[in-house]
C-alpha cells in the first residue's frame, strides 16, 4: 500500500482516510490541478471481482447523484488506484454514534435515496450488486446528501460470493452461505442498515416494510429496489 507523502502518477498521498481488509482510502492532492480528491487503492491480487468491474469500464461509468464521481483511474505494479470526489462528511455509523439515533423521517429519507442509487445500479447495462451496503459504507454529507462509498466487494448479478471480507451483521442469508447474490441480497442489506439508524421503534408501517426487506428467503423480500422504493413511501402515509 501507498505511503504518506508518496507520489502516485499526479496524486500527492496526504492522509489515510479509511482502510479495509482489501483496500485503503486516501486524501490526495493532484499535482497538476491542485485539487483535493479521495483516492482508493485496491490490491489487484486480493480482489479480483472489483478488478473485473475496472478494466471492463463499468465502475467509471457508474454515474448518479449517490456515487462519487470517478475521475481517473491509475494502474500500478500491485494496485488499481480509483481518484474519486472527496466527500466532506460522516459515515452513518459514526452519525449514529454521534446522535443516538435518527428519527423514522430521516431514516426513511436515507432508505429512498439509497434505493434511488441501488435502482440504478440493478437496472444498468451490466447489473452490479452493491453486496456491502452497511452503515459505514454510506456517508451523508453537510448539505444532508447521501453517497455509497465503497465498491470493495461489488460483483454483477449471478456472480457468486467470496466470504472472505463480508460485514456479517449486515450481509444476507445467501451471501454468507457463499451462494448467488442479486438484487435482493441488497435489499437485505438495506433492510438491517435501516433497523441500526433508529433511534426508537418504527411506527406499524414501516416495521413491516422493514420486516419483509429482512426476510431470510429471497423470495420474501421485496424483489426489485423499484419494489422497495413504493413500497417505502407507502409504509409511511
Amino acid at each position: 500500500m501507498a505511503k504518506i507523502g508518496e507520489i502516485i502518477d499526479r496524486y500527492r498521498i496526504d492522509e489515510v482516510i479509511k482502510q479495509g481488509g482489501m483496500s485503503r482510502v486516501y486524501k490526495v492532492m493532484d499535482l497538476k490541478l491542485n485539487t483535493v480528491w479521495a483516492m482508493k487503492e485496491i490490491s489487484i491480487k486480493d480482489n479480483d471481482e472489483t478488478v473485473g468491474l475496472i478494466e471492463s469500464g463499468i465502475i467509471k461509468s457508474t454515474k448518479h447523484p449517490s456515487l462519487p464521481r470517478i475521475t481517473d483511474i491509475v494502474r500500478t505494479e500491485e494496485s488499481y488506484c480509483i481518484v474519486m470526489d472527496y466527500i466532506e462528511g460522516t459515515d452513518l455509523e459514526d452519525y449514529v454514534k454521534r446522535s443516538g439515533g435518527l428519527s423514522e423521517e430521516e431514516t426513511v429519507f436515507i432508505g429512498k435515496e439509497i434505493l434511488n442509487c441501488l435502482d440504478y445500479l440493478h437496472t444498468g447495462k451490466l447489473k452490479i450488486i452493491y453486496r456491502d451496503l452497511k452503515p459505514s459504507n454510506v456517508m451523508i454529507t453537510k448539505n444532508k446528501e447521501i453517497k455509497l462509498i465503497d465498491f470493495g466487494i461489488s460483483m454483477r448479478e449471478d456472480e457468486e460470493c467470496v466470504e472472505g471480507f463480508l460485514s456479517r451483521s449486515f450481509a444476507s442469508p445467501e451471501q454468507i452461505a457463499g451462494g448467488v447474490t442479486d438484487e435482493r441480497s441488497d435489499i437485505y442489506s438495506l433492510g438491517v442498515t435501516l433497523k441500526f439508524l433508529l433511534k426508537k421503534e418504527p411506527s406499524l408501517g414501516f416495521d413491516t416494510f422493514l420486516n419483509k426487506c429482512t426476510q431470510k428467503e429471497p423470495s420474501e423480500r421485496y424483489q426489485s429496489a423499484r419494489q422497495a422504493l413504493k413500497a417505502i413511501d407507502a409504509s409511511v402515509k
